[in-house]
């Protein structure tokens, strides 16, 4: 392969590498926003409180208002108007349930396990190791 040949190759290689970190980094940008509203939702969120809410939105916004807001708190945030146009309500940030047990789902599926915690509290207590 001739020396044109190598620079064509070089040339491939950069715009595939090119397109496919502009394909990476695209998403995490959009993510990045999280919350915050569009330059254009800005310009609907006439009281300025960062929501779009059902008396400020417009075309879309305002005819899917009902389905878009998925907390229900009156107003659209970024986050919400994004996902309803790529497929749904976003996850809360603390939407990920720990793999273990609350005290009170623990309670709830075994009292007794209560009974035997609460015992051993009181135990704690009178030795004073708890105040």
């Amino acid at each position: 392969m001739g020396r044109e040949g190598i620079l064509n190759m070089e040339r491939i290689t950069l715009i595939v590498a090119l397109i496919a970190g502009f394909a990476l980094v695209q998403p995490s940008l959009a993510a990045g926003k999280g919350k915050e509203l569009s330059d254009r939702a800005k310009a609907m969120d006439a009281n300025k409180d960062g929501l779009v809410q059902a008396g400020e939105a417009q075309g879309m916004l305002k005819s899917n208002f009902k389905e878009m807001d998925c907390d229900k708190n009156g107003g659209l945030d970024g986050a919400e108007i994004s996902g309803f146009f790529s497929g749904g309500c976003p996850e809360p940030a603390i939407a990920k349930k720990s793999k273990f047990p609350t005290g009170s789902e623990i309670c709830l599926a075994k009292p007794s396990a209560c009974a035997n915690q609460l015992a051993f509290s009181k135990t704690l207590d009178q030795k004073g190791y708890r105040r």
